[in-house]
């Protein structure tokens, strides 16, 4: 016997599979009768990669759901039910601008499916409410780009403290406009008021570039 369901969702195929595995605990239910023992759970995981476990997360203990057997991140990730004989297969298409996610569960000639079809059932109920309010991804923020526009790079260079950011210096002779700022954020936090510096300039400028981490410049 073969059953199946698909949800439409707004995301590319490897955001929704990281939403699938790594996220399950935040989109699946979580009501009395979501979970095998609702009065200790705590949690629920599917640990990534072929052998990983799907868990039911309790106080200092866990109850295997299943077992991974295909792990293909932004493509596919099947496991075999440790509960009863269901094989839930998930795959991740590209639909559109967004992606399609069918949950497919086999259960073999013979053998007894159980819980081991919830994610058939409820995948398509529970994953898009999640989907909808999900927080956004912060963005990286452990290297800075900047440009920054001097009448005088070459001393601005010297002059700067080192930090972990990567920054351009711009000096008249050239066409390049663009916007710029006088105050940095250093990778530890620090505000560095930086020496010379014309903000929102628009003047002809000629770019020269430097690695502060470094310590080296160019010009």
């Amino acid at each position: 016997m073969n059953v199946s369901s698909t949800i439409d969702v707004d995301v590319d195929p490897m955001t929704a599979f990281t939403v699938f595995t790594d996220e399950l605990d935040q989109w699946w239910g979580n009501g009395p009768i979501d979970a095998w023992d609702s009065s200790r759970c705590i949690g629920r995981r599917l640990e990534p990669g072929v052998g990983g476990r799907l868990l039911e997360v309790y106080e200092g203990d866990a109850l295997e759901l299943g077992r991974v057997t295909v792990w293909e991140p932004g493509a596919r990730v099947c496991w075999q039910s440790s509960v009863d004989d269901v094989v839930i297969e998930v795959y991740f298409e590209p639909a559109g601008n967004g992606t399609r996610v069918r949950v497919d569960g086999i259960v073999p000639d013979g053998k007894t499916a159980d819980a081991g079809l919830s994610f058939v059932r409820m995948t398509p109920e529970w994953l898009p409410r999640w989907m909808e309010r999900r927080p956004a991804p912060r963005p990286e923020l452990s290297r800075l780009n900047v440009i920054v526009h001097y009448a005088k790079p070459v001393a601005a260079a010297i002059a700067m403290p080192a930090m972990s950011l990567n920054a351009r210096i711009v000096a008249p002779g050239n066409a390049l406009a663009s916007a710029s700022a006088s105050v940095l954020t250093t990778a530890d936090g620090t505000l560095v008021r930086l020496p010379g510096s014309a903000c929102c300039s628009t003047r002809a400028a000629t770019t020269r570039s430097f690695t502060t981490a470094a310590g080296s410049s160019s010009r």
